[in-house]
Order: structure tokens, then C-alpha cells, then sequence
């Protein structure tokens, strides 16, 4: 039985390290619930938006983003195609889910 070979310098741990961390992104995102996760992180952490508020929540919004585009970051790391799947994926799923709402909304007016 052949075992891989332990890092053994500090090199070779921090590289090991960064490869796991980037084939657990990988990993999370076979899954379309994973991306759907990960798009969701990339949302909620406002990482495609401008975080300028006028006030002092500007810098909770600039922390918010600064996690967003290190997830993005270490997305684009792991496997760049993955990013352009995501967005085709989240605009289906936004079409749908407008769709279903307003079927919804239709529904309860008509009253059932």
C-alpha cells in the first residue's frame, strides 16, 4: 500500500493547506445546492457592490464585502468555469422563482 508522502517544510505545508482549501470549494460546488450556496454567500456579502453608504455602516458593509471577494477569489483559484455556471444557474433560478410568486400572488387574489 503506497501512502502519498507528507509535506515537510513549511512550503510544503502551506501548499498542501491552500490545495485542500481549494478542493473543498471544488467539492462544495459539484453540487447545485453548493452553488446555490456559495452564490448566495457572494450575495449576501454584497461582493459586486459598491458598500458606500454615507454613514458609518459603510464600514460593516466593507468588511461584509472583503469576505466576498476572498470566497470569490479562491473560487476563481479552484476552477474559474465554475463562476460563469453559477450565474447562468442563479438567473434560471431567479426567473423561476419570480415566476412561481406570481403565480402565487395570482392564486390568492382569485381567491384559492
Amino acid at each position: 500500500m503506497t501512502s502519498k508522502r507528507q509535506p515537510q517544510t513549511l512550503e510544503e505545508v502551506a501548499e498542501y493547506l491552500r490545495d485542500r482549501e481549494l478542493s473543498d470549494i471544488v467539492q462544495v460546488a459539484k453540487e447545485p445546492a453548493g452553488r446555490r450556496f456559495i452564490m448566495r454567500l457572494l450575495n449576501m456579502c454584497g461582493t459586486f457592490g459598491n458598500p458606500f453608504t454615507g454613514n458609518s455602516k459603510t464600514f460593516y458593509n466593507c468588511g461584509m464585502q472583503a469576505v466576498g471577494q476572498e470566497l470569490f477569489k479562491d473560487l476563481m483559484e479552484a476552477d474559474p468555469d465554475l463562476f460563469p455556471i453559477m450565474q447562468r444557474e442563479s438567473l434560471i433560478r431567479e426567473n423561476d422563482d419570480a415566476r412561481m410568486v406570481k403565480l402565487a400572488e395570482q392564486r390568492e387574489a382569485d381567491g384559492e
